[in-house]
This record gives structure tokens, sequence and C-alpha cells, in this order.
């Protein structure tokens, strides 16, 4: 079999100066092994995307029904155009769209863009010829990834064989087939689609210069601009791009741009869509990342940015809010500027209503809304008027109110009983990042941590961006920690207070709740928390309802006696981290973490945390049990006892429409856990608890939440029905 893409730009076709002998020496010295990249063999004179092509090649191993299988792919790339050319969702033929282009004395006779690749697929899974062309056809997703659009005159030959079932041609017998069936093939189509995108990337990066004939020149993919670091980042200009050792390849963009996000960045793109105003409403933990969004994600539609200003009177409100105003008309100041709400956005209403329409919406963004409603300032009624006499009618704008006291945000616009009653159309609660977006997060700083070190710095900062940011390559998880928590300048020695006294009036009442649920971090009841704290009942109300709407705590409901034994927990990584160690440890400098990893309350505090993650991570978990089709509730189960019964508490329970309960048991060690006769006794005896106590007639497993897989010792074997370990929750939702 014969297949050749063209190469008349650079190479002397016309000369003929491929002979015979040289045909036949290609196929003697043809030999297993790995093969070369770039400017070889048929790949010389390619030409890909903007740049120089050539012979690229790239690999993935699947595992399917616990046997692993292999696709391989070659690619003589010599196809596509600059403009579309991209790596991992990063737009590079756009960001050097001036750079390097191909230089000749005679235009080419075809358009830019016009060209071809030969693909040739090879796996050792069992395919019959109809699965093979099925993956046949999945090689142009992975081309059009990186920029491939079929364009007219392209000849784009694609091969793919299989390596199994190698006595499969018989004349005279009957012969039998290994089959791979169909539901079992997805991996397979990933794994081509991941592996033509690489090897064709793979040809451009090795690929040289190269002066052909007439003085053409094709310039390889810049290495000055695009720096190669031990094959793992790419960094063009102020982009990042991280490509994965595992088959995945992961978009990492700008090191100051978004990081996951998607759910949220949809839906913000459908609201940007003309036809009606829409009243956007955005709130969520302070540091969580929600002014950078919108500020990143709409900095070409924003035409008015204005920020409350914290303890700020209303004169100085309005004074910032007018310099923002003039900003963006470029009038000249007034003499005085507005001296009431109602009169400021009359300026704002007179200043949207002459903007020219366009394709998207304009964006009105008003940060820290809640800073700006200070005493009788009139700010929220003045608000329902913008709405409802101006803005209701605009169909080109996106009103944004954003907060981060979560509580005022509900109260004044969502839940609004007033004028502003249903008029939020828009809603978005931002949360911190999971596990998986705080990898890449901090992938994209630099940083090579382990899964276990990036659980580590999870549990001391939860997935805050803010904090995040604080961590710089080169150190590890304790290196870090002991940085940022413990040393005289870092980030979080002083974050506590400031935190709850940024959201809330007359914090005292939030802090005291918080370190008095830190001291249970089981869990309280409401009325042990009163109990315990002697707050007045509406002062208590109010601060549980701002503080779980603010993600600091979260309440939860247990199976049965809803109202008696529903408890709260603080729930907020970071101060329960700060109250249990750095509070009592400010200055502790290089090495505090290190020992007070090594005491005995690291392994309490540790336990809970990693409790904390398991249920913000429930989705991963469902998912890694194969059970994220059917309907459940988490909840959790305190049991007091009796004169029968022995008290027991489970802080994690599945309760799931198949009639069947799981009861998770958290265990985060540094290595893998060992279940003793003692701990088997004590599942044993709180699934036996349980089971009386609640009178279910379902199905109850018991379910292990690890770091590192367990030691299946005969304890494991006759207790533990299914486990879910730390990599697990790495995975999307």
């Amino acid at each position: 079999m014969v297949a050749e893409t063209y190469d008349g730009f650079l190479n002397d076709i016309y000369g003929f100066h491929v002979k015979e002998e040289n045909a036949y020496e290609a196929l003697d010295s043809a030999k297993p092994g790995y093969l070369k990249e770039g400017n070889i063999g048929g790949g010389t004179g390619m030409m890909c995307l903007g740049f120089k092509g050539g012979t690229g090649t790239a690999s993935r191993v699947v595992k399917i029904k616990d046997t692993a299988y292999t696709v391989g792919v070659l690619v003589q790339s010599n196809f596509g155009g600059k403009y579309n050319f991209t790596i991992a969702g990063v737009p590079v033929g756009r960001e050097l769209k001036d750079t390097m282009n191909y230089e000749f004395k005679v235009a080419p006779s075809y358009e830019p863009g016009q060209g071809s690749i030969i693909v040739v697929v090879a796996t050792d899974a069992p395919l019959l010829p109809h699965q093979l062309k099925r993956i046949a056809a999945r090689v142009p997703l992975g081309i059009g990834i990186v920029g491939g659009r079929g364009e007219n005159s392209s000849g784009d030959i694609f091969i793919v064989f299989s390596t199994a079932n190698p006595n499969a041609f018989q004349r005279e017998t009957f012969t039998k087939l290994d089959e791979l069936p169909n539901d079992f093939i997805n991996p397979l189509f990933n794994a081509t689609v991941q592996a033509t995108e690489e090897a064709i990337i793979n040809a451009m990066v090795a690929a040289e210069t190269m002066e052909g004939i007439n003085g053409n020149k094709a310039h390889a993919l810049p290495h000055k601009l695009v720096d190669f670091s031990k094959n793992e980042f790419i960094y063009l200009e102020k982009c990042a791009i991280f490509i994965s050792i595992s088959p995945t390849i992961i978009p990492i963009k700008k090191m100051n741009a978004l990081i996951g996000r998607e759910y949220e960045i949809e839906k913000l793109n459908n609201m940007l869509v003309p036809g009606q105003p829409d009243f956007l409403a955005v709130y969520g933990r302070r540091r969580v990342g929600k002014t950078f969004l919108i500020r990143q994600h709409l900095k070409n539609n924003i035409v008015f940015d204005f920020t409350g200003i914290k303890a700020g009177t209303t004169e100085q409100q309005l004074v910032n809010f007018y310099d923002e105003y003039v900003k963006r008309t470029k009038i000249k100041k007034l003499k005085h500027p507005p001296s009431t709400w109602q009169e400021a956005f009359s300026y704002l209403a007179a200043y949207l209503d002459k903007l020219p329409k366009k394709k998207q919406k304009h964006v009105v963004f008003i940060d820290e809304m809640p800073w700006a409603d200070t005493p009788k300032s009139g700010f929220v009624s003045a608000l329902e008027f913008f709405w409802n006499r101006h803005v209701s009618s605009m169909n080109n704008i996106l009103l944004i109110a954003c907060g981060s006291a979560s509580s005022w945000i509900k109260k004044k616009l969502i839940n609004a009983r007033g004028g502003l009653h249903n008029r939020v159309t828009q809603r978005i609660k931002l949360m911190p990042f999971n596990l998986q977006e705080t990898s890449l997060f901090i992938s994209s700083l630099g940083a090579k941590l382990t899964p276990y070190q990036v659980v580590e710095l999870y549990m001391v900062m939860g997935g805050i961006p803010f904090y995040l940011k604080e961590i710089v390559k080169g150190k590890s998880a304790t290196q870090l920690i002991d940085d940022i928590c413990f040393s005289p300048k870092g980030l979080l020695q002083g974050e506590y207070v400031q935190l709850y006294h940024s959201l809330f009036k007359n914090a005292d009442n939030h802090i005291y709740i918080i370190e008095t649920l830190a001291s249970k971090p089981q869990g309280m009841t409401r009325q042990d928390i009163a109990g315990k704290t002697r707050i007045s009942e509406a002062s208590l109300s109010r601060a549980l309802e701002e503080l779980v709407d603010c993600d600091f705590i979260s309440f939860y409901e247990p199976l049965i006696n809803k109202k008696k034994t529903a408890i709260y927990k603080l729930t907020d990584l970071y101060s329960l981290f700060y109250l249990k160690f750095i509070k009592a440890n400010k200055g502790g400098g290089k090495g505090t973490w290190q020992l007070l990893s090594n005491k005995s309350s690291f392994t309490a505090w540790s336990g809970y945390a990693f409790e904390n993650i398991c249920m913000l991570h429930i989705n991963q978990i469902k998912r890694a049990l194969g059970i994220s089709g059917i309907y459940s509730t988490t909840s959790s189960w305190l049991f007091k006892g009796n004169d029968a019964l022995p008290g027991a508490q489970v802080d994690m329970i599945i309760d799931r429409a198949d009639q069947t309960i799981n009861l998770c048991e958290a265990k985060f060690t540094r290595e893998n856990f060992a279940i003793t006769k003692s701990y088997a006794a004590q599942l044993r005896m709180k699934k036996s608890v349980f089971s009386q106590a609640t009178q279910t007639k379902k199905t109850i497993f018991t379910t292990l939440l690890t770091t590192f897989p367990a030691i299946q010792n005969a304890y494991y074997l006759g207790e533990v029905d299914n486990e879910v370990t730390m990599d697990k929750l790495f995975k999307p939702e």
C-alpha cells in the first residue's frame, strides 16, 4: 500500500530524484522501535497549519475489562491554515498570525489551508473490519481539534488495522476470532482522537525550519515564543497549556485566565445573546473568584463597572459611582456628583440608552452590591426603579449584581418581596474549586504536587483560588503550608478575623458559632449550639442562616428525627484549620507544620477534614460506585443510644432509590490503610445499630473512603462492601 501527500512547495517533485533503488533501500532499512519525528521520511517536505509539518506519532493505553490495549497513531501532516491552529483549546495560530509565515518568490497555486494528511492507526484490540472503519471515522475529530477543516482539495487518507487474531486468514479451515463488543469500544474512540491530535502536534514540535526549491521557506513552530519545558508545559506569550503524559490533553490556558467554571461560562454566554434583558445575581463564599470570573470572561462586554466600599458612607459610594460614569461617558465632570442613588441610576440609564446595539449584550457590573446598600441610603429602592423603569425594556443589557454577603443577595434580590420580587432572572452561586480544578490551578502556577499533597493543601485552604494562588513551584505541600500559614508574612495568618468582619455586621456572634462548631467537628444540633453560645434565639437564627448561605457551615438532616437531630457542621476547611493549628502557632515559621503534622491532633483533624472533602465530592463518589444514574440523598445519622442499643454516628450516608444504603467511612492515611480486628468490630457494630435503630428494610453496604487502597486482609473482606480511593475524587463531576 502506497500513499502520498503533496510537498511541491519545498521539494523539486518534477526532478524525479527518487529512484527505484531508493524505494528498496527504504524497505530494507525498515525496523521496529521508536520512530523519528519531524523532517524525516515522507514528512520531510510537509507543511502544517502555517508552520513546518512532518511525521509525528503518539499512542494511548486504555483498560477495558481489566485488559490493556494500545492505540498507536502515525501521521504525515501536511494540511490546514494558520488561523485555525489550536493547541489544547488555545488559539495559537491567531496569536502568531503575523509571525514566521511561509516565504516564497512565486506564490503557490493553492489557497492557504489546502493540503492533506495521512493517518495510520494501529491497535492490538480485537476489532473486526466494520469496527476498524468506526475507528477511522474518529480520526477527523482529532484533526479538527488542532485546526483541520477538511478544505477543498484535501486528500485525507486514514488507514486502520489490528494486530489481534494473528491466524485469522485461513483458506481451507474454519477459524475462531476474538471480537471486542461494541459496547466496550468507546475508550478506543477516545484514544484515537487524542493520539491523532497529539501526533500532529508532535510532528510540528519536532519539525525544523526548511528552505527548499526556489528559495521557498517553511518556518518551524517558533520555540522562542512557544517554550517547551520537559514536555509538560507550553508557554505561549502569557498562555500556559498542560499536555498530560496520561491519555488526556488538558487545557489550562492563561496563567491569569479561568480554570474550570465551564458551567458558569456557558450560562454567561447564553445570557449575552440579545433578546431580553437579564438581571443576574452572583454570590458565593468570599475569595472564591466571583469578581474574577465576571471581569475576566466578560471584559469585552462590560460597559459599567462599579464596586461598593466596605463601611463607606453613602456619599463615598456615590462619588465612586460617578467617577466610573465619567470615565465611561468621557464627559466633563459636573460641579457635584449625584446626591442620591435615584439620581445616580438615572445618569446610568441615560448612558445605557445611547449605547449602540451589538451582537452581544452590554454588561453593567455592580460588585460588592451589599456594601453599597448603606443604612437609609435608598439604594435598593433606586435599584428597583432603575430595573423596572429602564433596564427591563433594554433588550441589550445584562445587569449583574455580585457580592460575598450571600444572605443579602438572597434576601434583598433573589427572595425580594417588594418591587424587586421575581426580577432576578438568572443566578450563579459560585462554589470553591473541586479537587480536579484545584489540581489544574496548581499546575497552572508551575507547581508539581502529588494527589496526596493536593489533598493536604485542600484540607488547609479548601478550593479557594485566592488562597491557592500563594502556591509556588519547587516546594512541597509541607513547605507551602509553613510559608502560607505559619510564617509572619503568611497570607492566611490574618485572614480569619477579617474574613468574617468583612461579611457580617456584628460578626462576633458568627465567630462564636464558628469556634463552637470547631470544638465539635462531628457537628452539633441547634439546641446544643444555643446551649453552648447563649446567643438569643433571633440572633442565633440569623447568624446560622447567614453562615450557611456563605458556605462556612453546612446543615445536615438525618434519615429520621430530622428536627431533633439535624446538625450543623463547620465545613469551611480554612476556618477549621486556622482554629486547630494557626491560631496557637502564629509566626512559627519553617518546620512548624512538619512538627504539628506528626502529633496526634493531626490525625483527628485530618479525619474530619477528609470527611468534609468527601461530602463536597459526593458526585465523584457516586460515579465511582457506579450509581450516578440512581436517585439518592446524602445525609448524616446520629443516634444517642437507648436501653437496648449503644449510641452511634455515621457522618455520611447515601440513601438510594434502589433500596440500598451506603454507610461511608472516611480514612485519611499516609499509606495503605489496614483494618484491624477492633476496627472491624466497630464497623460491624455500627452497621447493626443503624439497621436496628432505623428499622430500615434496605440493603446496607459499608463503603470505605480512603487516600490509598486499603489492604484487603481478612477483616477488610469480611466487613467492607466497596471502596472509593482518593484518585476517584479528582475526576470531573
